[in-house]
């Protein structure tokens, strides 16, 4: 019961001095942690470091992290915020994403897109998310082939997709960050 309560507290311990730290900085200074993942020696304590690095970047660009970046939490971001910061730009978005922001209703069918995407590509459960009808979200994934030129049955064409996504997450300011 020991090990128990005393991981409640370790995974607690980050919050709490984000949150201290808050009432001593002002609202301009934002303070984020971030945890890199266990190690069992001190030889590869270095990892464990290199890992929190890229927590700290996932928690200072991803708002509904609330400055709390976990190594072990970061899924598909702790690839991508391995990439130099100069490469975190703009033009890491891919075209077929730029041309779907562009086109007519395009942030609709962005939402769209996410939506089918996060559940794997699934119809009945995409149109059940946003209360959408099935005839409808054809038509919007009909747009989305056409705009974009994917096929959203191919793997790869859908990590491409997927992976913008991620890119425009990691891109976006606080007050336009995308649904998630």
């Amino acid at each position: 019961m020991t090990g128990v309560r005393a991981r409640t507290n370790c995974a607690s311990s980050p919050r709490r001095i984000i949150e201290e730290l808050g009432t001593f900085l002002d609202a301009s200074a934002a303070p984020v942690v971030g945890i890199g993942g266990r190690r069992t020696g001190l030889a590869d304590a270095w990892t464990s470091y290199e890992q929190a690095l890229v927590a700290v970047r996932a928690a200072r660009r991803l708002p509904h992290l609330k400055g709390l970046g976990d190594w072990a939490e970061l899924g598909e971001f702790a690839v991508l915020l391995q990439l130099p910061e100069y490469a975190l730009n703009a033009a890491l978005r891919p075209q077929p994403l730029r041309a779907l922001a562009e086109a007519h209703g395009g942030a609709r069918l962005r939402d769209t897109l996410r939506c089918f995407l996060d559940n794997a590509g699934s119809i009945p459960r995409t149109a059940d998310a946003p209360q959408l009808h099935r005839t409808s979200l054809y038509y919007r994934l009909r747009q989305i082939r056409e705009i974009t030129g994917l096929d959203l049955d191919n793997g790869a064409d859908r990590l491409v997709l997927y992976m913008g996504l991620r890119v425009e997450d990691l891109l976006a300011t606080p007050g336009e960050q995308a649904r998630v």
